[in-house]
């Protein structure tokens, strides 16, 4: 079994919470400063992007890293392209050659075309908050989607996984902080889900505006590329993606 190392942050890890999250904004309200991470063996009322529920059986990984922030000098929109990048960082090194690890635009990351982790970030004047999920010991119930374990492909404790990909997002982030998304913007699309193949972008919450196109990575800006039918090149700023 792959064992704990050492992180720069110090790491609250609880048995059950409800939120990760949540429980950074309350910590953060009884005085906590600096950066830190949360994490719980157990989730209850996780959340996803468009407010989905994220479903987090025991001894999977329920994590948040939240930490000071100033919002007059950074850019937040393609910082979930950048916590992708971190996570599919650490997941490829540990699943190495078993199977194929991709990120998901803007911030899934799928292994073999199932979906394995997510993000939510969230910010206010004077924080960020970025709770990550992944599968480590099972697949999530109830989900319409293909999903996976990292579990099937190596054996690491579930706090020496939270600490890897703290350690990893910490490395990322400080490099966005100093220079943005663009110097790694080729390394996000070459490990881009589907990448010259044809995917689909839903634009609105009900997915009946949809639009459908060869991936072609994503520009600096962090936008999402699809070539359309007719050969022209769009960027999307927001959407679902699917196959």
């Amino acid at each position: 079994m792959i064992g704990r190392s050492k992180c720069a942050i110090p790491i609250h890890d609880y048995d059950e919470l409800d939120s990760t999250n949540a429980e950074a904004k309350r910590l953060v309200e009884l005085g906590s400063d600096g950066a830190f991470v949360v994490s719980a063996a157990k989730q209850t009322a996780g959340r996803g992007r468009f407010g989905r529920v994220w479903h987090a059986p025991k001894n999977n990984v329920a994590m948040t890293i939240t930490l000071p922030h100033n919002a007059e000098h950074e850019d937040f929109t393609t910082l979930p392209l950048t916590t992708g990048l971190a996570i599919h960082d650490v997941l490829r090194d540990l699943i190495n050659d078993r199977a194929a690890v991709k990120i998901k635009w803007p911030n899934d990351i799928v292994v073999d075309d199932a979906k394995i982790s997510g993000t939510l970030i969230e910010s206010d004047a004077n924080r960020i908050y970025v709770g990550i999920g992944v599968n480590l010991a099972s697949e999530p119930e109830g989900v319409i989607y293909p999903t996976t374990f990292l579990g099937r492909f190596c054996d690491i404790e579930r706090l020496a996984l939270v600490e890897r990909i703290a350690s990893s997002w910490l490395a990322r982030f400080e490099s966005w902080t100093q220079a943005g998304f663009v110097p790694i913007a080729d390394a996000y699309s070459r490990n881009i889900w589907r990448y010259g193949q044809s995917i689909s972008i839903a634009l609105n919450e009900a997915r009946t505006v949809r639009v459908e196109g060869l991936c072609r990575g994503v520009s600096n800006a962090g936008f999402l590329l699809l070539e359309l039918p007719g050969g022209e090149v769009r960027a999307f700023s927001t959407g679902d993606v699917g196959a």
